[in-house]
C-alpha cells in the first residue's frame, strides 16, 4: 500500500508500519508537523473505519498500539543517557499521535469512540524496529537495517493490533 507522502507496509506479525521522511517529525522533537497532522487526519481514521466495521476484527482485537520511534542509538551513546532520551522521545511521539487523532476538535470521526477504547500508546527505539523488519544476529542487525532504511531521515509509526485469545471471544 502506497501513499505519495509515506510508505505503508504490513509486516508479518499483522503490525502496520508507516514510514515517513524526516519532514515528519524534526529531528529530536515529539511535535507533529501541519503535513505530518494532515496524513495521519486521513489515513488513520480509514483504518479504525476498517477495523470498527469489520465486526470480525472488531470483536477479536483487544487492543491497538501506536508505536513511536527514534533514532538509533551506539553502545557508547547508552553511558550518555541516549538510550533513555530516544525511549522518551519515542513515547512522546506516539503521545502526540494519539492526542492529535482524538481530539475531535482537531479530526472528528465515527469510530473515534472505539478508537479511544482500544488504543494504547508505546515508544521504542529503531533497534525493535529494526527486528520486525529484518531479523539478524544482534550485533548486525541495527547496521543492516540503517544501511536499507537512513534511520535519522527516516520516520516510523507502527500500529500493532493485538488480538484476543479464542477463549476470550467465545466467553463474550
Amino acid at each position: 500500500m502506497k501513499n505519495p507522502n509515506f510508505a505503508v507496509t504490513i509486516l508479518k506479525n499483522g503490525s502496520i508500519l508507516m514510514k515517513f521522511s524526516k519532514d515528519y517529525f524534526s529531528l529530536g522533537e515529539h511535535e507533529l508537523t501541519n503535513t505530518m497532522k494532515s496524513e495521519i487526519g486521513n489515513f488513520m481514521p480509514k483504518l479504525y473505519k476498517h477495523f470498527y466495521h469489520n465486526p470480525k476484527l472488531r470483536n477479536s482485537i483487544k487492543r491497538l498500539t501506536i508505536y513511536g520511534f527514534s533514532s538509533p542509538y551506539t553502545e557508547s551513546q547508552q553511558i550518555n543517557g541516549a538510550k533513555k532520551y530516544n525511549q522518551k522521545l519515542a513515547l512522546a511521539r506516539a503521545r502526540e499521535i494519539f492526542n492529535h487523532l482524538f481530539n475531535v476538535e482537531k479530526i472528528n470521526f465515527k469510530e473515534q469512540d472505539y478508537g479511544v477504547k482500544v488504543t494504547t500508546i508505546s515508544g521504542q527505539g529503531t533497534i525493535a524496529l529494526a527486528n520486525l523488519v529484518t531479523p539478524a544476529t544482534k550485533n548486525k542487525l541495527l547496521k543492516r537495517f540503517c544501511q536499507t532504511n537512513d534511520c535519522y531521515q527516516t520516520r516510523y509509526i507502527m500500529i500493532s493490533p493485538y488480538i484476543k485469545a479464542l477463549n476470550e471471544i467465545g466467553n463474550e
